[in-house]
Parts: C-alpha cells; structure tokens; sequence
C-alpha cells in the first residue's frame, strides 16, 4: 500500500482595497482577496482570517469562509491594518500568509 504525503495549500499573495464609495468618518470597508489560493491534492475548505495593527499585533476580528475572499469593516483610526489568512485543506494541512501580508493605512 502507497501512503501519500499531503501536499499544504499555497497562496501567491494577499490584496486589499477599500471601498471608497462607503469610507466615511467612523468606518472603512475593505475587501482582502487570497489569491492563487489552490491546494494541489485536495481543496481549500476554510480560509481563517484576521488582521492586526501596528500598536496591536495580536489577531483581531478572526472569521472563518469558505471562499477566498472577504469584506471587514474596520474603524476609520490612522493606524496600519495587515491583514492575514490561514488556508485550510480537507486533510487539515494548514498555510499561513505569514510572507504574503499586506497592509492598509
């Protein structure tokens, strides 16, 4: 019998951008895509995300989807947000986007 070693999911990178039409004073709406999120011999089937700050770099506002892309509303601070994923595939292999973050002022 063959055992295969399971093959962890990889990332290119991660993008943001904001929705200026809804940006106001109080609020800004981001949009942080996982792209070329793939697992070669499985498939992806929960994308952990979260961002931090520069004053904060524990994890903050942790949601789980299902697709690789996701939508925070975050208080409009003058402040750096980064923002980070975790991809998860059916054999419970992990990639962190440790080397892929990106920020938003």
């Amino acid at each position: 019998m063959v055992f295969l070693k399971n093959q962890p999911p990889e990332l290119t990178s991660i993008s943001t951008n904001v929705d200026t039409t809804k940006k106001d004073s109080q609020k800004l709406l981001v949009k942080v895509s996982a792209n070329g999120a793939i697992d070669p011999d499985g498939v992806i089937t929960s994308y952990i995300w979260y961002y931090t700050t520069e004053s904060d770099k524990e994890p903050q506002n942790i949601q789980i989807t299902q697709k690789p892309e996701i939508t925070f509303v975050l208080p409009n601070i003058t402040e750096k947000y980064f923002f980070w994923v975790i991809l998860e595939d059916n054999d419970g292999a992990r990639t962190n986007s440790t080397n892929n973050s990106n920020e938003q002022v």
